[in-house]
């Protein structure tokens, strides 16, 4: 019989966070459970296999759970809790808000010997199923960053396994309380009102049309603000926004096709009743079907009088809560903000 165990890597100070509500973030609440709370869960509900968290703070200990405190100095041995390394393994993060799709697919992989889950901004998760020759790249890893690097390019017999798993955009690692607010208020509106918001962005190549494309929305969703926004470095904005979902190379191809069209861009939200949220098979990342319908809709109406054949470049919107909590982020440096901390703490108090 294999023995398998989780651990949930929970022992960072959370400097950025500082201790916000006097919590540490691990504890942060997302639709009544805390981060650690909602991991634990989404394992339990697909596997009876041994989980451990890792942390020192006695606040993290969960029920059905093994908490270990850290026991070596050295940073990879401490942070992989390598004195547990003698079976199976997976490594989840406790400050990261898992999407269920995201979680499956951790636990689903069939891996060769290690492998890393991740997306083109970083790295969520790790899998050992050769767990002796984990144990000797952290025995021996003296590089800087993630212990991916160690493993890219380690051929076994001869032979380089796939050691990276993408897992698309859908995880949110809460840093600073700012990232905490932006996905409770996101949350809890889908959760309460049943209402998905949406951040949309007409790119600078739809400016034109920015107007009637928002009366053409208008016409079928309310649209709660809209505001124009200029970036002083558009391929930053541009990267920002795509960072973990595209490639640098795609995101290169979208900017020559938009570099002469100028720096505005018009950002808007809207909030979707009832939202129908559907796998997307060639993503394999889910996405709500009414968002992807209106983008397919204002994108056959616009990409003819484009002159560049990206069909996408537009308008963006997002199609999930994660996606929303991440943009909201980004554009909130342009100055647009949705509410301020102390704005979503008094409505929190009030349950508005």
């Amino acid at each position: 019989m294999v023995i398998l165990k989780y651990v949930i890597m929970s022992a960072g100070q959370g400097t950025r966070w500082n201790y916000y509500n006097g919590i540490t973030k691990q504890e942060a609440v997302i639709d009544n459970e805390s981060l650690l709370q909602r991991i634990v869960r989404q394992i339990k509900e697909r596997t009876s296999d041994q989980i451990v968290i890792l942390s020192d703070n006695v606040n993290h200990f969960i029920q059905g759970c093994d908490l270990l405190k850290p026991f070596y100095s050295d940073y990879y041995r401490s942070k992989y809790a390598y004195e547990l390394i003698d079976s199976e393994m997976t490594y989840l993060y406790g400050d990261t808000y898992y999407s269920d799709e995201v979680i499956e697919k951790i636990i689903n992989t069939q891996v060769e010997d290690v492998m890393f889950f991740g997306n083109t901004a970083s790295i969520v998760g790790a899998k050992v199923k050769d767990y002796q020759l984990f144990k000797e790249v952290i025995s021996n890893y003296t590089g800087d960053g993630s212990l991916y690097h160690a493993f890219d390019n380690l051929s076994v017999n001869g032979n380089i396994p796939e050691r990276f798993g993408y897992i698309g955009n859908e995880v949110y690692n809460i840093n600073k309380p700012e990232d905490y607010e932006n996905l409770y208020t996101i949350t809890s509106e889908l959760t309460a009102n049943n209402n998905l918001i949406s951040i949309g962005i007409i790119w600078n190549v739809g400016a034109t049309w920015s107007d009637e494309i928002l009366k053409q929305i208008a016409e079928i969703y309310s649209i709660d603000y809209s505001q124009k926004i200029v970036a002083d470095d558009y391929y930053d904005f541009l990267k920002r926004i795509y960072r973990g979902d595209l490639s640098e190379e795609t995101i290169n191809r979208k900017y020559v096709s938009m570099i002469n069209s100028g720096n505005s861009a018009t950002v808007f939200q809207i909030k979707i009743p009832n939202p129908q949220f559907k796998i997307q098979t060639q993503k394999g990342s889910i996405a709500c079907e009414q968002i992807s319908s209106l983008k397919k809709q204002i994108r056959g109406i616009y990409k003819p009088l484009v002159n560049n054949n990206s069909y996408d470049n537009i308008i963006h919107m997002t199609d999930t809560p994660i996606e929303a909590a991440k943009t909201m982020k980004i554009i909130s440096q342009y100055g647009v903000n949705l509410y301020s901390t102390q704005e979503l703490q008094k409505k929190r108090r009030l349950n508005i």
